[in-house]
């Protein structure tokens, strides 16, 4: 009909226009991206109190500025990787000491912050590993059941942390060592992270340390897999078997915990030990008990002699003087010689004093 636009003609109209706006949308952005590297470098403005201040400006709601700022950090993380490295990261220590200064328990903000502190100018420094370790000690204060932050601080010392001082790399080494022992005890940790701390130890030339480390990890798991291979690396770090008779004796307290305590922990049950008897056995209660901590061993010694009076006294000790004194050397006569007495006195053997 006439006077009628065709279908055809309108949409082929429209892709030129949109085409037309996609192209002159490249031109201009490639114009100000040519323009905007003649610019002076600098960086954006950032608003941020004092982690000192934080708390109280929160005015009560210390988790809720907490997440705001988690969420910020974040974005300022991501926004930030740029090609001058005087303005890289500039506030990101600030940003993460506000985090933690709001909510202290904020967990995931110390594993965060341990990673996010390093590799900030693209490579590595000595500096970064040790604040990164400084974040982690903060997270072991506020979560001490958590074998995380020991873990990864132990292979930050171990590994990371290097020094020219041959004695001060021997503490840093000592100090990773004890805190991959210190996270293998934890609740949550895994129970291969005891071959760690027993090869950390071995490569100090501490194997007997390392043995104890294994020996109590293979007393204390539950998983039957796990323990095989923890008696594996035993025997051949050790040189020989593990004992048997401390796996009976761990099996037998764990039955007799079955028994008694099934519902309550283990480590309920080493603490209260066995029920009492339900019988009352009256000769048990007869028996003497040292109920104070107190010696319950019969005093062997004599007596001493009961004195009324000084000369009593004076008269028995020199009594016993001259007593002992007659007695340890014969009675030598006047018409003896001198030389054949002290020949009788050399040959003859000494009485002790009764």
């Amino acid at each position: 009909m006439p006077g009628k636009r065709s279908p055809v003609l309108a949409s082929i109209l429209v892709l030129i226009l949109a085409a037309a706006c996609w192209l002159g949308a490249r031109a201009l952005s490639g114009y100000a991206r040519s323009e905007q590297q003649s610019w002076p470098a600098g960086e954006g403005s950032t608003w941020l109190p004092p982690a000192e201040a934080a708390p109280i400006m929160a005015m009560g709601y210390r988790q809720l500025w907490a997440d705001i700022n988690w969420a910020r950090v974040l974005v300022y993380h991501g926004n930030n990787w740029s090609d001058n490295p005087e303005f890289r990261y500039r506030y990101l220590t600030q940003f993460l000491d506000t985090v933690i200064a709001l909510d202290p328990k904020f967990e995931r903000i110390y594993e965060w912050a341990a990673y996010s502190v390093t590799y900030q100018g693209g490579t590595v420094d000595q500096d970064e590993f040790l604040l990164s370790v400084e974040y982690l000690e903060r997270g072991m204060e506020a979560f001490p059941d958590r074998y995380v932050y020991p873990w990864i601080a132990g292979i930050r010392y171990f590994v990371d942390i290097e020094s020219d001082d041959p004695d001060q790399r021997q503490r840093y080494r000592e100090r990773g060592a004890e805190l991959i022992e210190r996270a293998m005890s934890k609740p949550d940790a895994p129970e291969n992270l005891a071959l760690t701390a027993a090869g950390l130890r071995s490569k100090l030339g501490q194997k007997e340390r390392a043995l104890d480390n294994l020996r109590q990890v293979i007393l204390s798991t539950d998983d039957p897999e796990a323990q095989q291979q923890l008696i594996a690396t035993y025997q051949s770090l050790a040189g020989e078997d593990f004992p048997d008779e401390e796996l009976r004796a761990k099996e037998e307290l764990e039955q007799r915990w079955l028994d008694t305590l099934p519902f309550a922990p283990p480590n309920l049950y080493i603490v209260l030990g066995d029920p009492p008897s339900p019988v009352i056995d009256f000769g048990q209660l007869a028996m003497p008990r040292d109920l104070f901590s107190a010696s319950l061993l019969e005093d062997t010694t004599e007596p001493e002699p009961v004195v009324e009076n000084a000369a009593d006294a004076d008269a028995a000790t020199t009594g016993a003087d001259v007593s002992s004194e007659g007695a340890a050397a014969p009675s030598q006569s006047p018409d003896d010689e001198p030389g054949a007495a002290t020949d009788i006195e050399s040959d003859a053997p000494t009485v002790p004093a009764p």
